[in-house]
């Protein structure tokens, strides 16, 4: 059971004018993505694509060119809009008035739009975005009433996702009394309620302290670890990646140049410099120490702090034999 993207391209603005440019955000994507037992952090600088990218997994975008296709269980859901063979290449006929009327079509799918976002889960960045109710009950309540639960069943749902995620002190609150921390967990509870199998969050760290972070992220762990779902984080934390990502979809200009493991992608200086990603802290600490002390055997890549001393005390321990 996997979603699979075949030779996606977005724009956001199409002008019927040919003598108006068109501004592809993203360029040509193939990827694929396991419905379940996946953790996979997308990077990449302001600009790069990724929100767009996660809004089309989601439908709240929909491809200018390109094919999605859902593999579940016996069913396969597909939305498509493709191009030509003929055309792909032909510069000639991308300048014409009936490419641009092509590009402004409407996709063909077969399957409600309501049912992929009960799949996918998306939670953004700023989780007031996503929060309107008057109590964070009938907020985590929402979703399961919107795809068909009755307001008991509602309501049970929400309770249990709260106790799952620990607010339930927060059920007769409003939302919007709640610290950034809190509005994000009911954010997440929100979109769990639904019971999705891919998980996105859009920058789920930033402004939480260190405690509630680790939490956070423990809890995301334990989903897919416990409840075989798909966490997908767009995050620029490398520490975060380090500790807790299995898999990393890096994109520059609207393109994906590396899909592979980190411990891979950390090795690949050429990659990192090019993207302009940094290292997490415990690898860019090793490389000034191999560089300060002159330590030629160091392994910089270890992604704890007892690897890192382990590292250290064996380097040190070879060079002083």
């Amino acid at each position: 059971m996997a979603i699979r993207l075949s030779q996606i391209n977005f724009a956001y603005d199409i002008s019927k004018k040919t003598n108006v440019s068109l501004n592809f955000t993203l360029h040509d994507i193939n990827l694929e993505i396991n419905l379940k037992d996946e953790m996979i952090a997308f990077v990449g600088h302001t600009g790069s694509g990724k929100s767009t990218l996660v809004q089309l997994l989601n439908a709240l975008l929909l491809p200018t060119i390109g094919k999605i296709s859902i593999e579940d269980n016996d069913k396969t859901f597909v939305l498509e809009k493709k191009l030509k063979d003929k055309f792909i290449n032909d510069d000639h006929y991308k300048q014409t008035k009936k490419y641009r009327k092509f590009l402004l079509k409407p996709l063909k799918h077969n399957i409600k739009l309501k049912e992929l976002r009960k799949k996918i889960g998306l939670v953004f960045q700023f989780p007031e975005y996503q929060i309107f109710e008057e109590t964070v009950l009938k907020d985590i309540m929402f979703g399961p009433k919107n795809f068909s639960l009755s307001n008991e069943e509602a309501k049970i749902k929400a309770k249990e996702i709260a106790e799952r995620m620990k607010i339930t002190d927060l059920l007769d609150k409003s939302p919007f009394a709640l610290s950034g921390g809190q509005m994000r967990k009911v954010a997440i509870a929100g979109i769990l309620a639904s019971n999705p199998d891919v998980l996105i969050l859009d920058e789920p760290t930033v402004g939480l302290d260190p405690q509630t972070k680790e939490e956070l992220l423990t809890f995301l762990v334990d989903l897919k670890n416990t409840y075989h779902k798909t966490i997908i984080l767009i995050t620029h934390d490398m520490d975060v990646i380090s500790k807790y990502i299995e898999r990393v979809i890096v994109l520059k200009k609207g393109t994906i140049m590396y899909d592979g493991s980190k411990i891979d992608l950390f090795k690949n200086k050429e990659l990192i410099e090019s993207c302009n990603l940094d290292y997490p802290t415990i690898v860019s600490i090793m490389m000034h120490l191999k560089e300060y002390l002159n330590l030629n055997d160091l392994d910089v890549y270890q992604y704890n702090l007892d690897d890192a001393m382990n590292e250290i005390e064996r380097c040190l321990g070879d060079n002083h034999e």
